[in-house]
């Protein structure tokens, strides 16, 4: 039995279920606060996430709860609790990071082509909503739990910068602006955004890491400076060329088109 003291346990409404949160068990964000916890019901591993923005996203991309989308984490709830947006998703791991730490830093070609596979599929989905991610890294791929029928399946979690890039009504695609805040993990992100300028969907799948090592006031402008000297050929050596090709492809996107994700 959980220690009582430790746990938390909040229903969102009269028809939701229950869930334990693991008080103990807590992490913290600039967009968010999180807890592991339980769905009471069937002991189901869950996160709850106490939140700024990024529950809107999930109304977007779940039609308000309406829908189920394949990859993307199962919404259990959302709604206001404690003056707050609670999220409740599925508990998932490991993450694709974590594997790779684990198998020592190597991938075959053969893993590193059915996991780009499966990961444009998740992009593509979230595209179909009109969201851009402006956060994508390994850190952020988790498999479903050992076991179960989605233990395979690469999931795509933490929609805490995402924001919209059309209008789906209108189809509008948002106007390209320059000067913007620069958003995202600093050994992940494009060029374009070390620029400054506004993310789209080519700048989702530029996912380049050069590795630089630098005191943390010098990190930006050192992974900058790399990325804008190393060549897609320097990046890709030692892979078959249709790894380069395919970075190629993306490099020269314009700021608003959208990716052959078939060709890719």
């Amino acid at each position: 039995m959980p220690d009582e003291a430790a746990t938390l346990v909040i229903s969102l409404d009269a028809n939701d279920a229950a869930y334990s949160a693991d008080k103990s068990n807590l992490s913290e964000g600039a967009f968010r606060v999180v807890y592991t916890g339980t769905k009471i019901l069937g002991e189901i591993p869950v996160v709850i996430k106490f939140l700024k923005d990024e529950y809107r996203t999930y109304q977007v991309i779940t039609d308000r709860g309406k829908t189920q989308v394949d990859s993307i984490l199962r919404v259990y709830s959302f709604g206001p609790i404690f003056f707050h947006n609670v999220l409740v998703i599925d508990h998932l791991r490991p993450s694709l990071e974590s594997i790779f730490a684990e198998r020592e830093g190597r991938f075959t070609v053969k893993t590193v082509v059915i996991l780009a596979k499966r990961i444009l599929g998740v992009v593509e989905r979230v595209y179909a909503k009109g969201i851009v991610y402006r956060d994508l890294k390994p850190d952020n791929f988790v498999l479903g739990r050992p076991g179960t029928l989605t233990a395979n399946i690469v999931h795509l979690i933490d929609f805490g910068i995402a924001n919209r890039y059309k209008d789906l009504k209108t189809e509008l695609h948002i106007p390209y602006r320059e000067g913007t805040p620069l958003l995202g993990t600093a050994k992940y992100i494009s060029i374009y955004i070390y620029l400054r300028r506004e993310q789209s969907r080519r700048d989702d799948l530029e996912l380049l890491w050069q590795g630089i090592k630098a005191p943390k006031k010098e990190k930006n402008d050192r992974i900058k400076q790399k990325k804008q000297e190393i060549t897609i050929e320097d990046i890709c050596t030692g892979f078959p060329v249709e790894f380069s090709e395919c970075l190629w492809y993306v490099r020269h996107l314009d700021f608003d088109d959208e990716p052959d994700y078939v060709y890719l």
